[in-house]
């Protein structure tokens, strides 16, 4: 999952990036990195220097440049977008010994991390004696990695922070803070993007992926439930103190409880030993996580690759039974059967490769998700809605399959203000008939609802009757 937090005050902040952990300066420089195009920009590279890091939390960049401050004279440092791997994966990696899915989370982050600042690094830029600002992508940012790996109970919990600076390189090439709403506004569909990414590299590691919950986050197959809450003391805590109030069932309600009882994390004065400790725990509670590892390692020797296969397979399927379920609803309420696929595949697509037809079918039912609401809706929502199915694609599969069907003119894109808005062209083809009725219809026969002011109401109401759905603003009017 991804959680985002602001950054408080720069010292404090880079005490806390850096020795939350406790590194001595060896672990700080194995467990930190500079990334982004941004950073790039400002000559950050490999493991972050405390003293340099403290300074880009101030607005200091090398060089001397100097981020402008807002209207209050403070700088705001940045915000923190902490990834937290699976629990199972974090039990595999320090109790079971693989460190290669440590390496996989990694990477998985540094691609969302990449995918945000090409898709949603902003800042504003002043327009001349007007005095207004226009918001402008930049395409870069400027982040700090910090990989932990306890929970504040103590647990084994790989963690990364991803601190991403108040500062942006604008396309004049000058450095200004970061406009961060999108960043913000996007932080379930990053989630998303980091949970397939990190599916994909997990199944390349030969291991199965369990069952697919909320944005695409996932356990491990082979590690228990039971075995999963008994390294999960402080999720047990926060869930207690949540208790059954109401409030505190929503993931913000269950965050703010997780606020109002943190506590500050004991020193680790021994590492080796603490991983020694889980282990023993481990142990004693009859948990061996040896097979689970031992059988990936062997998968990945003997036989590279084919958990993927196996997972694409078991992908299709899931997607199959969806689409049937659909296909039900529909005719059971609306009489006819409106479902197909065979549009919304690319041509030739029987030929391509497991991951271009997983990515296709993924696509696919993306769209007819979508579609079902709305006439035309983002290349965003297309690719969280994809990707949330659970197959073994990442967002670049995705959003390769969504350009072939731009290419083949099976997806239509917008233009002008609407540029980033795609629809289909059975739909457009729905909207021109439904104009060309309503042309031929006007004036010709008594209204129904004399009083338009009222029409809405009506609408709604229908719709909830009929349906059970309430209709949005483009449909109601």
């Amino acid at each position: 999952m991804i959680s985002m937090a602001g950054v408080g005050g720069a010292g404090a902040a880079s005490s806390y990036y850096t020795k939350d952990n406790y590194y001595s300066e060896q672990d700080l420089s194995e467990n930190s990195a500079w990334v982004g195009a941004g950073a790039e920009a400002a000559g950050l590279a490999g493991p972050v220097d405390l003293d340099a890091f403290t300074r880009v939390l101030e607005g200091q960049l090398p060089g001397g440049t100097s981020i402008p401050t807002g209207n209050k004279g403070d700088h705001n440092p940045g915000m923190d977008m902490t990834f937290s791997a699976p629990k199972s994966l974090s039990m595999l990696a320090y109790i079971g010994g693989d460190e290669r899915l440590l390496a996989a989370n990694m990477a998985a982050v540094k691609t969302t991390i990449a995918w945000a600042e090409k898709n949603l690094a902003e800042t504003r830029i002043g327009s001349g004696s007007t005095g207004t600002r226009e918001v402008v992508k930049t395409g870069n940012l400027l982040v700090a990695l910090f990989q932990h790996d306890t929970s504040r109970n103590l647990d084994p919990q790989a963690h990364i922070h991803a601190v991403i600076a108040n500062a942006t390189m604008g396309p004049d090439g000058k450095w200004r803070a970061l406009h961060n709403v999108q960043l913000w506004a996007n932080n379930t569909l990053l989630g998303s993007i980091y949970h397939a990414e990190l599916r994909a590299k997990v199944q390349k590691l030969d291991y199965e992926i369990g069952d697919i919950g909320k944005h695409g986050s996932f356990e491990i197959a082979g590690v228990s439930r039971e075995a999963v809450e008994t390294f999960s003391t402080r999720r047990t805590e926060i869930l207690a103190a949540a208790g059954n109030v109401l409030e505190y069932q929503s993931p913000a309600g269950l965050e703010a409880v997780a606020i109002r009882t943190r506590q500050a994390k004991d020193p680790v004065a021994d590492r080796g030993a603490m991983l020694e400790s889980w282990r023993e725990r481990a142990a004693a509670t009859g948990i061996d996580l040896s097979g689970v590892v031992g059988a990936a390692l062997e998968a990945s020797a003997d036989r590279p690759g084919h958990n993927a296969w196996s997972q694409f397979v078991a992908g299709i399927g899931r997607i199959a039974e969806r689409a049937a379920l659909a296909a039900d609803y529909v005719r059971e309420k609306l009489g006819v059967d409106r479902i197909g696929s065979d549009e919304l595949l690319p041509n030739g697509i029987a030929r391509g490769t497991p991951t271009e037809v997983g990515a296709a079918h993924a696509v696919a039912s993306a769209i007819r998700q979508l579609s079902e609401r709305e006439a035309a809706f983002r290349n965003h929502d297309i690719v969280k809605a994809a990707l949330d199915l659970g197959l073994s694609v990442t967002v670049d599969d995705v959003e390769q399959g969504v350009r072939r069907l731009l290419r083949e003119q099976k997806l239509v894109g917008g233009v002008d203000a609407r540029a980033d808005m795609l629809t289909t062209p059975a739909a457009l083809a729905q909207e021109e008939r439904l104009l060309e009725t309503a042309a031929a219809g006007r004036g010709v026969v008594t209204p129904i609802v004399a009083d338009a002011t009222v029409a809405g109401e009506r609408l709604q109401a229908a719709a909830l009757a009929q349906g059970g759905f309430s209709l949005n603003a483009g449909q109601e009017s």
